[in-house]
């Protein structure tokens, strides 16, 4: 077909789901034959089946920007130990992903995380850029989140030898 990679850059709004997106999304996937992926998606937990059909490709996700409302869904699950390519990971919006789901990701450089809660688990030696924002917390429970996050950030920093 000559046109895949025309397909492999994806921006789909799957809330509140509906069946055009994931009717775009199927085609987009299929579309893109084998090429790495640029993934834009915003989804709820109530229309996680797009972020299912997403999941079931991982090691082609070459930059994914996620934004998930309301809790982790289980649905990104089947990422954990299969995220090769990604170099680039914003993840926004949910309380926060499984400790370990974005541990093993060999290219991972950057990171953005927007969410309450400790950071999960990353490949820390191998980042380049770090950030991690914080959502709607009062002044005290802030400064008590930002202690409790650099505390928890050093000791992945002095694990990986950095």
């Amino acid at each position: 077909m000559g046109t895949a990679w025309l397909w492999s850059t994806m921006k789909v709004d799957l809330i509140p789901e509906p069946a055009a997106s994931l009717t775009h999304l199927s085609r987009s996937l299929e579309g893109s034959a084998r090429y790495p992926l640029t993934i834009k998606v915003a989804s709820s937990l109530e229309g996680s089946s797009g972020l299912e059909l997403l999941a079931r490709h991982p090691e082609r996700w070459r930059s994914a920007d996620v934004f998930i409302g309301g809790g982790s869904p289980s649905s990104l699950s089947t990422i954990k130990d299969n995220f090769p390519l990604p170099q680039l990971l914003d993840v926004c919006g949910w309380n926060r992903p499984p400790d370990d789901i974005f541990q093993v990701a060999p290219k991972l450089a950057r990171v953005t995380l927007a969410f309450e809660g400790l950071a999960p688990k990353l490949p820390w030696s191998q980042l380049r850029t770090a950030a991690h924002y914080c959502g709607n917390m009062t002044p005290a429970s802030k400064n008590q989140h930002i202690t409790g996050y650099f505390l928890h950030l050093a000791s992945h920093l002095s694990a990986s030898g950095r």
